[in-house]
């Protein structure tokens, strides 16, 4: 696990130099000492809430839980054999081979509420889409804990004749750097946006990723070249808001894709990710022109709740307990194959 730098004065979590009090800062492990029979490596400060319970959990098994700095990450990956990674994100061929590898990354449903598990891999890699786990039916706790998730981020719903948004992503991260193939301008938002240049007649809001502001402003004189007369861009706090009055959204394969499965609202994607072959997105990976049938394709709700289904029964809050985590499928999966 990577614990995020923690100001020794101020107690102020960040990535890299401390913004504010100038101070020197260090990383903190909250398991305590180092060790070599597991190694878990991640980014969020958030998972200092569950990797407690997570060794309380492993404890049972009498399988011992120490963490490891990201720094360091290749060399304990490829030292290790039963191993947590969470969030951190290579090649998909990197993680290949014979290892036991519990993949944990921001929930995939709101996103700031719990984290996602998956004991084979990121995206088009995941147990959802190599197991078809889709195909399962939604049971009475997902659909309940998927109403409550719709309610939390204020209900479902969209504009059949409103604009469409175009959710950009950080250029740096690992979704749209190895997930995404068809990247035709020099930078994977600026090919985005000239893919979606298809619909330049068309009304279009552009949504920056709110958190990388300077990678949108770097590339905000291009884009803006590529737009049509009906673009404009929207940064106004609630986006979920803003989806309500749109037509659909189009992404690579932003988060936001499987919560507007959820909410009922029509997604375009450019890459891949956990909702390949289910049947509730316009699937644009292998040919972006595809796009062109955006008006044509309805989703199926069916294949909507099935999926989301998938997804929660391997999503857990952040406010968890131990029996939750002992009952979840891929972490038994994962502590048996430690044995």
């Amino acid at each position: 696990m990577q614990v995020n730098p923690i100001c020794e004065i101020c107690e102020h979590y960040m990535r890299g130099k401390c913004g504010k009090c100038g101070c020197t800062v260090i990383n903190k492990c909250p398991l305590g000492k180092w060790g070599n029979r597991f190694e878990a490596v991640g980014f969020m400060q958030s998972c200092r809430s569950l990797l407690p319970l997570f060794k309380e959990a492993a404890d049972v098994y009498n399988v011992a839980i120490d963490s490891k700095d990201y720094r360091e990450y290749n060399k304990f990956y490829r030292a290790s054999k039963n191993i947590i990674t969470w969030g951190v994100k290579f090649k998909p061929e990197y993680y290949n081979g014979d290892k036991n590898v519990m993949f944990i990354e921001n929930g995939l449903l709101r996103q700031a509420s719990g984290i996602y598990m998956d004991n084979m891999g990121w995206f088009s890699n995941s147990s959802i889409v190599q197991e078809r786990k889709w195909m399962n039916p939604a049971t009475g706790q997902d659909r309940k804990r998927l109403d409550a998730i719709i309610k939390s981020l204020g209900g479902s719903g969209s504009n059949p004749d409103g604009p469409i948004m175009l959710a950009l992503q950080n250029e740096r991260d690992a979704p749209v750097r190895f997930h995404f193939k068809h990247k035709v301008n020099e930078t994977p938002m600026l090919s985005l946006i000239q893919h979606a240049t298809v619909f330049k007649d068309r009304e279009v809001i552009v949504r920056p990723h709110p958190l990388n502001k300077a990678g949108w402003l770097q590339i905000k004189d291009r884009a803006e070249k590529m737009f049509g007369s009906k673009w404009r861009v929207d940064e106004s706090p609630d986006v979920y808001k803003t989806l309500r009055s749109c037509s659909g959204l189009i992404t690579v394969n932003s988060t936001l894709a499987t919560e507007c499965v959820a909410l009922g609202i029509k997604v375009a994607a450019l890459g891949t990710g956990t909702f390949e072959g289910s049947g509730t997105v316009l699937e644009c990976n292998e040919d972006p022109t595809t796009l062109a049938w955006w008006d044509a394709y309805k989703p199926n709700p069916d294949a909507a709740i099935n999926y989301c289904g998938a997804v929660l029964r391997q999503q857990l809050p952040y406010q968890t307990n131990l029996q939750t985590i002992l009952t979840s499928e891929i972490f038994t999966d994962w502590i048996n194959k430690c044995k």
